[in-house]
Parts: C-alpha cells; sequence; structure tokens
C-alpha cells in the first residue's frame, strides 16, 4: 500500500521527480520533436544509474547518432513496478497513457530491457500493441559501432565479465549480441561466468524482490560476485539498471559497468 501511495505522488516507485533529474542530463540535440526515434529512458535509470544516461548521449555523439529525441513524459515508468507487485488496474492506465505517447515513433529503444519487454510483451495483453517498433539498445547501436570509424581508448581494461541481466536474456532472448559486440570494439571475448546465458543467476534486483526480501536479495547479489572475486576479474560488464545498481552496491571493490558506459569508455574519439 505505501508503495502504491508513493507511486501516486511521484508517478514513479522512487520517490523523486524524475522528469525533473532527466531534463537536467538532456542536451538540446536529443529533445527534437521531428525524431521517428524515441529514447525511453525508464525510472531505474534516472534514479539508479544517472551516469549510464550521459554515457548514453556521449556514446552517440562519437558514433555519429542521429534521428533519436528522449520521451519526456512525467511518467517516467514504464509501470514494469506495478505489475510485478500485482496492481493490475493502475498499470493498465499507465500502460494506455504510454501507448498514446509513443506510437507515433518509428522506433522505440531504452536503457531498461525490463521497460522493453513490458511495453513490448506485457502492454498487448492490455491491449496496447505497438508492434515490432521495439528496439533494444545493443539491437540499435550494432550497425553503428560495426560501421563506424573510431578509435580505440588504448586503457581498456584487458579482463572482464559479462553478467546476462534477467530480462534481456530469458525475456527477450538476446544473449550473443552483447557479447559479439564488446568482442567487436575491443578485440576480446568476455569472460563467462560458470553459469551463464541461459542458466545464468540473477543479480538479486528481479521483481519486487529487493522490497520484499532485501537482505536475501543482497546475499544473492554477494554469491553472484564471488565468481568474480575468487577469479581476480576487475570488472563486470552487464546491461540493467537494476543489475547495475544491485551489483555495484555489494561490489567491494569490483567495478561495474553497464555495457553502454563500457563501450563509451573503449571508444575515445569518432573520426
Amino acid at each position: 500500500t505505501g508503495f502504491l501511495d508513493k507511486f501516486h505522488v511521484h508517478n514513479n516507485p522512487y520517490g523523486k521527480d524524475l522528469l525533473a533529474i532527466l531534463e537536467t542530463l538532456v542536451p538540446e540535440k536529443y529533445r527534437n520533436p521531428k525524431a521517428k526515434i524515441a529514447y525511453f529512458v525508464g525510472c531505474s535509470t534516472i534514479a539508479q544509474t544517472p551516469q549510464v544516461i550521459r554515457d548514453t548521449f556521449s556514446l552517440f555523439d562519437k558514433l555519429g547518432v542521429e534521428d533519436v529525441t528522449v520521451y519526456l513524459d512525467p511518467f517516467q515508468c514504464c509501470g514494469y513496478p506495478l505489475i510485478a507487485g500485482g496492481i493490475e488496474e493502475e498499470f493498465e492506465d499507465l500502460a494506455e497513457l504510454h501507448y498514446q505517447g509513443l506510437r507515433r515513433y518509428r522506433h522505440i529503444i531504452s536503457s531498461s530491457p525490463t521497460c522493453l519487454y513490458t511495453m513490448k510483451e506485457t502492454y498487448p495483453r492490455y491491449h496496447f500493441n505497438m508492434g515490432d517498433r521495439f528496439m533494444t539498445m545493443t539491437q540499435f547501436l550494432e550497425p553503428y559501432l560495426q560501421n563506424a570509424n573510431y578509435t580505440l581508448n588504448k586503457k581498456v581494461v584487458d579482463r572482464f565479465i559479462y553478467q546476462d541481466p534477467c530480462y534481456l536474456g530469458r525475456y527477450l532472448g538476446e544473449y550473443e549480441r552483447p557479447r559479439d559486440l564488446l568482442k567487436l570494439v575491443t578485440s576480446r571475448a568476455p569472460l563467462e561466468f560458470n553459469e551463464n546465458r541461459e542458466k545464468s543467476s540473477c543479480c538479486g534486483q528481479g521483481g519486487c524482490y529487493s522490497i520484499t526480501s532485501p537482505k536475501t536479495s543482497d546475499e544473492v547479489s554477494r554469491r553472484r560476485l564471488s565468481e568474480v572475486k575468487e577469479r581476480h576479474i576487475p570488472t563486470v560488464v552487464t546491461h540493467c539498471p537494476s543489475c547495475v545498481s544491485k551489483l555495484q552496491k555489494n561490489a567491494d571493490g569490483i567495478q561495474v559497468l553497464d555495457i553502454v558506459s563500457f563501450l563509451n569508455e573503449a571508444i575515445d574519439t569518432h573520426d
């Protein structure tokens, strides 16, 4: 009940004015009302990993990305926390709001695989179907990374391991593209957890688990990171704001980066 009350006041589960925060992060060139591609940032990215937003715009600039505008709606939440918490009526109302706001775009990209899955697969169950216009951030970036001329940062880390986010992998079926892009840019395949791809373990943040069982949620995260520590791997790369936030909280000296942040650090300049 308190969770829903907070949502009613702030339009998101974090108790913050996320649109105001996002407004401070968006460069003018990504406020183009005529753009055909909408960047739906998502509440978790704004509240937990704002650096990923800055890194996204930096990487866009380096790769020469055009025709993208940020979706600057008062509701910066796709509704996943509502449906995960069983608050179905409120979720349906929010789904309709975003359906009306987003359906005019040719493509919709997001920093959050959970947001993409919710809008692509869950909205249609409530008759708000926007078809095949959704793209993961890695799917969107792939042709730019394959075709753009850029130079690499010589200080890019040598050893890094890739963590499969549940929604990007199990639910959206994207396992190989992040690995392929990391190898394309760095010429090094990421190291693998013993449990990877379809058998990957959760970071501990899934659903409302960190709200209902916070101590156990952190223990799941620490258990996931224990393998990284044992193998003395300095950096974990993943692609989910909840994974990044949860793993960073329990990292104890290990660097945890979203793949966009990692690629932005790895790419020095765009020619």
